[in-house]
């Protein structure tokens, strides 16, 4: 769902990422930047970079919500304030997330800001580490780092937090209806009893 959810707003990528590359060229203008774009390089290149999107956002997604479920039990032994164990899963989920996504994101950009860099993501991420060796993608770890951590703490404590209470709204919900029904069963089971068996319930 990540890879999905990412893969389609790749056109607004392209116009960002081509916005803060060559920002004198677009002045700071969408509409600018989307028609200088499509008299340029054609309705096709708003896809350019989908590749390396999905891949690393549908890895991304993957190990994120992974990393936060197994760390949450593993915190556990270490505060027992719930709260506090989802803040410190999620760091470590958001950090796993950062080191998978600095590659991609990187061919990414150069795929953008330059269309001749690679035809493809596989040629792409070869070709990155041709230039700069295997770890060159990740001297940009700090920033998706920072970026990263914040988004994962607020989204999954969030998601946790706003599940519990619907969780218990139906749970408190269902119970008191099956409160009201017992009540009713044996209010109706005591007038029978008091009346004869012919008296229908009330």
């Amino acid at each position: 769902s990540a890879a999905v959810s990412h893969g389609y707003t790749t056109p607004i990528d392209v116009i960002k990422t081509r916005m803060q590359t060559n920002p004198e060229l677009y002045n700071n203008s969408v509409p600018l930047a989307l028609a200088e774009i499509l008299k340029t390089e054609g309705a096709l290149f708003l896809l350019q970079g989908l590749g390396p999107t999905c891949i690393g956002y549908g890895l991304e997604g993957a190990l994120k919500f992974g990393c936060y479920e197994l760390a949450k039990p593993l915190f556990a032994h270490v505060t027992p304030s719930a709260f506090a164990n989802a803040i410190l899963a999620s760091c470590v989920a958001g950090g796993v997330a950062a080191i998978v996504l600095c590659p991609p994101e990187d061919v990414r950009i150069r795929m953008v800001s330059d269309p001749s860099y690679a035809s493809n993501a596989w040629e792409g991420f070869l070709k990155r580490m041709d230039e700069g060796g295997p770890f060159a993608s990740f001297a940009a770890a700090p920033a998706m780092t920072a970026k990263q951590v914040p988004y994962t703490m607020g989204k999954q404590v969030s998601f946790d937090y706003f599940c519990d209470l619907a969780h218990s709204a139906l749970v408190g919900g269902a119970a008191r209806d099956s409160s009201r029904v017992d009540r009713t069963r044996r209010r109706d089971a005591a007038i029978r009893r008091t009346r004869g068996p012919n008296v229908a319930a009330t």
